[in-house]
């Protein structure tokens, strides 16, 4: 492999996942950490550094391969040859939230602040929202919605609304999406989501039962 800063290796892995090449991601990481072995003895280079890991955890995350994004967190900090940030936390916590991992995302989200003294953003706030929300736990959602000490950004609202869709709950839905709007009356997206939503009540759609 030739030589590479290990930054532009981790840009390298982002592309591939993007591209939708995960195999050739994880590919290159896994070289890093053989030549990260080979080179022990020698003038260190840390190939498989914050970068790299954070990478590969959040094309993981990505490809919905939440599981996958845990266990790389985890080895990441068994190895202890990185302190992760709040972006390698955000990644895990990510692939928590598309595979509906809940007690994998409150573990995750607990030790941030507990064990590495990193105060969770908004972005963690609604990774666990999410998780809860793609299992039916919309009552605890809700609850972390109205606990969680940020105002929601556009993103939050949308996902908030996302997971009453995904479950059928029509009311629910609409009462978020008018909580969307009423929070932020000049948001176009608020509005339109608010369209979408009254529509598909207006169509006859049902509650179903979780």
């Amino acid at each position: 492999m030739p030589q590479q800063d290990s930054n532009t290796w981790a840009a390298i892995i982002t592309a591939y996942a993007q591209n939708g090449r995960l195999d050739q991601a994880h590919e290159i990481f896994q070289t890093l950490a053989l030549q990260d072995r080979q080179e022990q003895g020698q003038e260190p280079q840390e190939h498989r550094n914050l970068a790299a890991w954070n990478a590969i955890i959040a094309a993981h995350a990505q490809f919905g391969n939440g599981a996958d994004a845990v266990a790389l967190l985890h080895a990441m900090l068994l190895e202890g040859s990185s302190s992760p940030s709040d972006g390698s936390f955000l990644g895990a916590l990510n692939g928590c939230a598309h595979a509906g991992l809940v007690e994998e995302s409150r573990s995750i989200f607990q030790a941030m602040a507990s064990d590495y003294s990193i105060a969770p953003r908004l972005e963690h706030y609604c990774c666990v929202m999410e998780a809860l929300g793609r299992v039916g736990q919309l009552d605890r959602a809700e609850e972390l919605m109205a606990a969680m000490p940020y105002l929601p950004d556009e993103v939050a609202w949308v996902g908030f609304v996302g997971i009453f869709q995904i479950h059928g709950q029509v009311t629910r839905a609409a009462a978020a999406a008018q909580q969307f709007v009423d929070a932020n009356p000049a948001s176009a997206t608020a509005q339109v989501l608010r369209s979408v939503v009254l529509r598909w009540a207006a169509s006859g759609a049902q509650n179903r039962e979780i």
